[in-house]
């Protein structure tokens, strides 16, 4: 996810420095951090994603949310449209077949 998206933690890249890994691995961040696909980097030297996965993510959910909503009212109108245009339907046939009794 960190690669892919260019994120890096959960809120900011400093959340590795408190972790098992970061301990182990002082001032440094893992490779999917960085710029450039290394094993780890440097947080003093190297350029690395400073943005958190979580943004991303929100970022994600709450587009992914708005193509949905979109979609089922979209969907809704659809269904009232056609409800609309078989009741019109229906009401225009008994019309002519009583119309056609009359003659």
């Amino acid at each position: 996810i960190q690669y892919n998206y260019k994120c890096c933690g959960v809120d900011y890249h400093l959340d590795w420095i408190n972790t098992t890994w970061g301990q182990e691995h002082l001032d440094m961040l893992p490779g999917s951090c960085c710029h450039t696909m290394l094993q780890t980097c440097n947080i003093s030297t190297s350029t690395f994603a400073q943005i958190g996965c979580s943004e991303y993510v929100t970022n994600y959910v709450d587009f992914t949310y708005s193509v949905d909503m979109t979609i089922l009212l979209f969907a809704g109108f659809a269904q009232v449209l056609g409800i609309s245009l078989s009741y019109t339907l229906t009401r225009l046939i008994r019309e002519y077949e009583v119309a056609k009794d009359e003659k």
